[in-house]
């Protein structure tokens, strides 16, 4: 799941902070050489949707079944 969130926020911080015209992946590789603060983005990123997962999994009741 923290991974699946990293690439939502590689996303985020790609497409709308960086260069929306991204092609190719030496494109993508200078985007991230040149601004490592979009590093940072997509750790937190990924650390927020592994919270907003536990939390909802503490939230949810546990069903026992009955024999």
């Amino acid at each position: 799941m923290f991974f699946i969130f990293e690439m939502v926020g590689m996303n985020i911080s790609m497409y709308t902070l960086g260069n929306p015209k991204i092609e190719t992946m030496q494109q993508s590789i200078e985007l991230f050489t040149n601004h490592p603060e979009f590093i940072f983005i997509n750790l937190f990123v990924a650390f927020g949707g592994y919270l907003l997962v536990r939390f909802y999994l503490e939230k949810k009741e546990d069903k026992v079944e009955e024999v």
